[in-house]
């Protein structure tokens, strides 16, 4: 007559969920001197994650990516513009990136410019697609003309992505009046994936 044990043991290397704790089933003969059992795992992490960063080995829950630009007073030179862009290797189903930064601005026009700030987000190299706009005004010189706008955006990975980019891009509602416009100071995007 035999005996069943179960002991539970972390899989060496992986930190999804299901392999923190391995279910392993052991059976034995009667005689303990022969030592002759056999082991069963109830769980195979390379069935669905197979490609997954996190099966493969320790890896950070948190990926930040950075871009920043110091500009000192550099024209708006087209309507539309592309300042920052980040980029990851790769995100998994369920992640959630963080996305915030500021752009700085300065007019010069004697009149209030209209700004569309947007960010977009490409994978590989397919179509990039807006996931982020919002529309400001900029005073006349002389009135509140040189700011710092904020932005903020949460992106949730519903598929594995590989090669993202996010890109931040002014353009201008008005194309004649980017002739006065300038970015000025540091502008930053930052980036924190977490899974």
């Amino acid at each position: 007559m035999g005996y069943s044990e179960k002991k539970w043991v972390k899989r060496e290397g992986c930190d999804c969920f299901k392999c923190h704790e391995v279910e392993i089933t052991v059976e034995c003969k009667e005689e303990k001197k022969h030592h002759d059992c056999r082991q069963e795992e109830k769980h195979d992490c390379s069935e669905k994650k197979s490609d997954c960063d996190k099966c493969k080995g320790p890896k950070d829950k948190v990926e930040f990516q950075n871009d920043e630009q110091d500009f000192k007073n550099e024209r708006v030179k087209e309507r539309s513009q592309e300042i920052l862009e980040v980029t990851f290797d790769k995100l998994c189903f369920g992640d959630k990136v963080w996305l915030s930064g500021v752009v700085g601005f300065d007019n010069d026009n004697n009149f209030a410019v209209d700004v569309k700030l947007t960010i977009t987000k490409r994978v590989g190299n397919g179509i990039k697609k807006t996931i982020l706009t919002q529309k400001f005004e900029i005073d006349k010189e002389g009135h509140d003309d040189l700011t710092q706008v904020p932005f903020a955006k949460v992106d949730t990975i519903l598929s594995e992505q590989k090669n993202v980019t996010y890109t931040v891009r002014v353009e201008l509602e008005d194309h004649n009046s980017y002739d006065g416009l300038f970015l000025e100071g540091l502008s930053t995007l930052t980036a924190l994936r977490v899974g």
